[in-house]
């Protein structure tokens, strides 16, 4: 083999060899768009303890490489949302306003996979009815 040639087969099996141990990172799914959220919880701590804390706020998301903003309106509640996105994981912040007697002010956290039929699920918590974490379920809302 001369040595134009065997530089050239060398380079090639480096690179080949460099891309094999540094594989690409896999695309983040896209989380843009509207969200109908069902969320509920048994309270742990405060004046209600034992009761079921529910939400159902309609989430909409812009989302840019790995952060999303956007809204949240549930029957009792508005206010901004923000947060991250990793591979098919999401994690974002609902910071409420109650608009209602019954609704309440303060921040939810739900964090959550995208599964294969398009559903996000996962767990949540509340700043304002603290101890323990709920399930959620998102659902686009065409």
């Amino acid at each position: 083999m001369n040595p134009r040639a065997a530089f050239l087969y060398l380079s090639a099996l480096l690179a080949f060899a460099f891309l094999a141990a540094h594989p690409s990172p896999a695309e983040a799914a896209d989380f843009s768009g509207s969200w109908s959220v069902s969320a509920a919880r048994q309270v742990a701590a405060n004046r209600n303890a034992g009761a079921l804390e529910t939400a159902s706020p309609v989430c909409t998301f812009k989302q840019t490489g790995n952060t999303v903003t956007g809204s949240c309106k549930g029957p009792a509640a508005v206010g901004p949302a923000e947060g991250t996105v990793s591979d098919q994981t999401i994690v974002w912040h609902w910071h409420r306003m109650a608009v209602t007697w019954g609704g309440a002010t303060g921040t939810a956290t739900f964090t959550g996979a995208l599964a294969s039929d398009g559903v996000i699920s996962g767990t949540w918590t509340d700043d304002v009815a603290r101890g323990g974490n709920g399930v959620f379920t998102a659902r686009p809302t065409h």
